[in-house]
């Protein structure tokens, strides 16, 4: 009861004293809560990528299962037979399931055909995540046999968003890719797997129809066995692999078989990205020290000039580790509440980190950003922590011996720094310049790309995503679907762009038809012209023959695009050899190293249909080879795509498409103005032709996510100096108030103002020096490892000192000025 008592009393006097200290309190409270943001929401983003929980029925125990190529570092997919062979010998792992995902159109009613996110699956998938349908049933075994009936399972906002939530939803037919398929059963809102799935088919892959390293690349996946562990799990795989090692050298010697978290394959995460997080984690932590460091700098002035209340109460019988609570309750208070504002801060900016991520579609099913009781006691540790640095070492000092001296010289008790000054000063630079390079070299790459215009006039645009909607009728194949489909929308879309051209504010019109998400993958004919052993990954995207000259995009070399390229790619030319495409520069230098582009061959591989596109169409184009008649610059209408330019390939396509991305270049300054003009035109036209998505091609999501974390990484940096300028300040007030008598009679003496003034900042100087020294050499380092250069490392390290140094001697002009003030009779009256 008496220690209640205690705490009561240290937590309202803690109270009292910051309340009378408003603007330590602003600037400490503020200081600490931007610390705790960013320790708070890197340790909330990267637990949630690193240690996810699955929203599953003891979700720890649902693993995955790779194969490491040791040679490449890389994880195969094409696991068929492996999966084949674990499915019926792995013991440790339970209900062993595949599944392959895509982009696949997705037809119903009256609809215009819509790409949705889908995987085929086996059925023992539904068993490893043991989550029941709202309706109807998943699938089962049988529905994998060839002669079965295809069936589609579909997600709970698909349902709603494209059913409307109709309860008689099973039984319906729908075409997705092309084929018809019997909705059988709808699964509850949250179900999303492997990934961000919507819709599930049954996996049909034999493997005695393909060799081994062949096939469609599989993510396998099961459930630990009841009483396996995941370190038994992976022996009795490596004995497996081992075993498959031995029987299939060519294809297997160089595979290492893995068991893994189960988002690990899917999020592309290894060891070394573990450190990488570690070491983003510690980077923010040394922030909020070093934020922690300057506050206590603040605090430790203000102690400092509490110096009598102290030598009283101990005078009174008050012992040091009664004096120290206290003090370290009143920075407790201070961090606590700094801690809170910091949770609600990572609480807004995770919010909104988690919109950006919706938008670029890449929110799997597990992700949570909210704030969890793991994520408030890291916060709690924190302000602990802070605590500790803020009140624990200024009463450290405040404490020690020199209160004794004050007791036996009561009446000429004064204000003492010593070497506490110069330690802190020392540790608040050097912290400062150990931390604050790193942080820049982490956000450097963000910053350059947000300062990156694009390569071509983005604001003259408005970009919007057409549709024609076109029953499903009875009897009617994917095929028969995709024809009067692509006819409507050939005649609608050049309707649209003829009325838009005769707009006197539009300044012309093209669209782009399908862009394979994710990108394709793309097989080089070798110069011998047999087909090459290698496939590369690709952008690939059909857009109109006036594409590039509407886009003011340069022709580097050979052609652009016309209309007989587009017949050809359409199947209304010989197939032998296909239609010309264009390649960009990053596809030149990335995977032609440089040399010449025209008149080399290639062709995509596996078939590159989904979305919009039937499979078979798809397929059909797969076979095609298409001779590369030009190349252009590349192409990005954000910085974010200019900097990760990425090989590109560019078809011609007609109007028979359908769907199409359309794009209007506006004259004039007010480009969103003509959005509204855009819809009513295109509702005139046909009301069935559905116009989504109007946006202007500036303003990105991917520049606003870039533009965000400059901004952030600016007031990180901001804070850190503008603390550590207000602690140099503060302890030089304290110094110059030390030294009033020293000034006074120097002064009286006859010292000339710029040596009072030298004498205040070469102390100040050195200090600042020396720490600026210390924090340079582990800032060195730390950015061993940025994988920057040493020249930019240094440039880094350079601009922090040179900022913190100046920073720190403007802060001590005003107190030394004020020192050079200090008439000597009031200084010697005064003592």
């Amino acid at each position: 009861r008496a220690w209640l008592s205690g705490l009561s009393l240290d937590l309202r006097l803690a109270w009292r004293m910051l309340l009378k200290s408003p603007g330590l309190t602003v600037v400490g409270v503020l200081g600490i809560a931007i610390g705790t943001a960013l320790g708070v929401g890197a340790f909330i983003v990267l637990t949630g990528m690193f240690y996810p929980k699955l929203p599953l029925d003891e979700g720890e125990r649902v693993v995955a299962l790779t194969m490491l190529d040791v040679q490449s570092g890389s994880h195969a997919k094409q696991l068929l037979h492996d999966f084949d062979a674990w499915r019926a010998e792995l013991h440790s792992v339970e209900h062993v399931a595949a599944a392959t995902m895509g982009i696949r159109s997705l037809v119903t009613g009256d609809a215009p055909a819509v790409g949705v996110r889908a995987a085929e699956m086996t059925a023992s998938a539904f068993r490893v995540a043991r989550v029941q349908p709202l309706i109807g049933r998943y699938l089962l075994p049988e529905d994998e046999h060839e002669a079965a009936p295809r069936v589609v399972v579909i997600g709970y906002q698909l349902w709603q968003s494209r059913f409307e939530g109709d309860p008689a939803v099973v039984g319906r037919t729908v075409l997705v890719g092309g084929v018809a398929h019997d909705v059988v059963g709808v699964m509850p809102p949250g179900f999303a797997m492997p990934r961000q799935e919507e819709l599930w088919t049954a996996l049909r892959a034999d493997p005695g129809q393909h060799a081994r390293g062949a096939g469609p690349p599989l993510y396998v996946f099961g459930r630990l066995a009841p009483g396996a562990t995941r370190e038994r799990a992976q022996a009795e795989l490596t004995v497996l692999g081992r075993r498959a090692a031995a029987a299939f050298p060519e294809s297997h010697a160089h595979l290492r078989p893995l068991v893994l978290p189960y988002t690990y394959p899917l999020d592309s995460v290894d060891r070394e990205d573990l450190w990488d997080a570690a070491g983003m984690q510690l980077m923010l932590n040394l922030l909020l020290i070093a934020i922690a460091v300057n506050v206590a700098v603040l605090v430790y002035a203000r102690t400092a000039m509490r110096q009598r209340e102290i030598t009283v109460r101990t005078a009174l019988g008050a012992s040091r580790r009664r004096i120290i609570a206290q003090l370290f309750i009143e920075a407790l208070v201070l961090s606590s509440v700094g801690a809170a504002l910091g949770l609600a801060l990572a609480h807004t900016a995770l919010e909104q980190f988690r919109a950006l991520m919706a938008g670029f579609g890449e929110s799997a099913f597990w992700v949570d950003y909210s704030l969890q009781p793991r994520s408030v006691l890291f916060a709690a540790a924190l302000a602990v922590l802070s605590a500790c640095i803020v009140g624990v070492v200024p009463a450290l000092k405040a404490t020690g011996r020199r209160v004794q001296s004050d007791l036996r010289g009561f009446g000429g008790a004064s204000v003492r720094l010593g070497r506490g000054w110069t330690a802190l000063i020392v540790v608040q630079v050097g912290v400062a310049v150990t931390v604050l390079p790193l942080a820049l070299s982490q956000g450097y790459h963000d910053i350059r790309m947000a300062d990156v215009q694009p390569t071509f006039a983005a604001h003259e645009f408005l970009t919007a995503d057409l549709a024609v909607a076109m029953p499903l009728h009875p009897g009617m194949d994917g095929a028969a679907h995709r024809r009067a489909a692509a006819a409507r929308m050939a005649v609608r879309l050049s309707d649209l762009e003829r009325r838009l051209e005769a707009e006197p504010a539009v300044a012309g019109v093209t669209f782009e038809g399908y862009t394979a998400p994710g990108g394709a993958r793309v097989e080089l004919e070798n110069a011998s012209g047999d087909a090459g052993s290698v496939t590369h990954d690709a952008q690939l995207t059909g857009v109109a023959p006036d594409y590039f000259e509407l886009l003011d995009v340069p022709l580097l070399a050979g052609r652009g695009l016309t209309a007989a390229d587009a017949g050809a790619i359409a199947g209304d030319a010989a197939r032998a050899l296909g239609g010309g495409v264009v390649v960009n520069e990053a596809f030149v230098r990335s995977l032609l190293d440089g040399g010449n582009a025209l008149g080399r061959r290639l062709r995509f591989v596996p078939p590159v249909g989904s979305g919009a596109r039937s499979d078979e169409h798809a397929a059909a184009e797969a076979a095609s080879w298409h001779e590369v008649v030009g190349v252009v610059a590349n192409l990005h209408a954000s910085a974010f795509d200019g900097t990760y330019a990425e090989p590109a390939v560019y078809y011609a396509v007609t109007p028979e498409l359908q769907t199409a991305t359309l794009l209007v270049r506006v004259r004039g300054d007010d480009v969103d103005a003509f959005a509204q003009r855009l819809r009513e035109l295109a509702s005139a036209l046909d009301p069935d032709l559905r116009i989504d998505r109007v946006a202007n091609l500036a303003r990105l999501p991917n520049a606003r996510f870039l533009a965000m974390v400059a901004a952030l990484l600016q007031l990180i940096f901001g804070i850190v100096v503008l603390l550590s300028a207000a602690g140099v300040h503060a302890l030089m007030s304290v110094t110059v108030t030390q030294r009033r008598r020293e000034i006074g009679v120097r002064a009286a003496l006859g010292a000339q103002p710029h040596r009072l003034l030298m004498s205040v900042f070469s102390r100040a100087g050195a200090q600042l020096a020396f720490g600026a020294l210390v924090g340079s050499a582990l800032a060195a380092a730390l950015l061993q490892g940025s994988g920057l250069g040493a020249i930019r490392n240094a440039v880094f390290v350079a601009v922090v000192v040179g900022v913190m140094v100046l920073a720190g001697l403007i802060a001590a002009t005003g107190p030394a000025l004020r020192g050079l003030r200090i008439h000597p009779m009031e200084a010697l009256r005064d003592e």
